[in-house]
């Protein structure tokens, strides 16, 4: 891959599909690779044809370090892949250090793409739910509860600052007749 760059190639040309090398990398866990392309410039919020991100793809697998890197590198943890946001793709996932880590670089968890603000609130909590009611293994379970807990904790303050902001919006807003 370095020869491949020194040689000048197009570090952000897509295949037919819009797969970059970073999102390729990203998606099978290349750490190493990942490093090297966000070093020579690659664009960390590219898209597929798909509409997905080299970030998604990283936390739809479980690649902990390698979203650590694309998040290091200024990756938009809220960019959402038909609605779903990379915090989504963590916790469907079961990845309690993803969670943690979107959560630290600013991920909402009340946040989905074309959803109201009232079932954003729950469609997270409800989906991460299931999945621990229905897990059978009692470390799957564990999991996914301590992704609940945290998601909970975050939503109590997200709620809070979305709840002034509607205040404010309202507050400001007259009432038509």
């Amino acid at each position: 891959m370095q020869v491949l760059l020194n040689a000048g190639a197009d570090i952000d040309r897509p295949d037919c599909y819009g797969k970059t090398a970073l999102y390729c990398a990203a998606r099978e866990g290349q750490l190493a690779a990942v490093n090297c392309l966000l070093l020579q410039g690659g664009a960390v919020d590219c898209r597929t044809k798909d509409r997905e991100t080299p970030l998604s793809a990283a936390c739809r697998n479980g690649h902990v370090a390698v979203v650590a890197a694309l998040l290091k590198a200024g990756a938009n943890p809220r960019m959402a892949v038909d609605g779903q946001t990379p915090l989504y793709l963590a916790a469907r996932g079961g990845h309690v250090e993803l969670v943690d880590q979107l959560l630290a670089a600013g991920a909402d968890p009340l946040e989905r793409m074309g959803i109201s603000r009232f079932f954003r609130s729950n469609s997270l909590d409800h989906m991460v739910r299931k999945k621990r009611d229905g897990a059978t293994d009692t470390g799957e379970r564990e999991r996914y509860e301590t992704i609940v807990q945290r998601l909970q904790q975050c939503s109590i303050g997200q709620r809070c600052r979305h709840r002034q902001a509607d205040t404010a919006i309202t507050e400001k807003t007259p009432l038509l007749s």
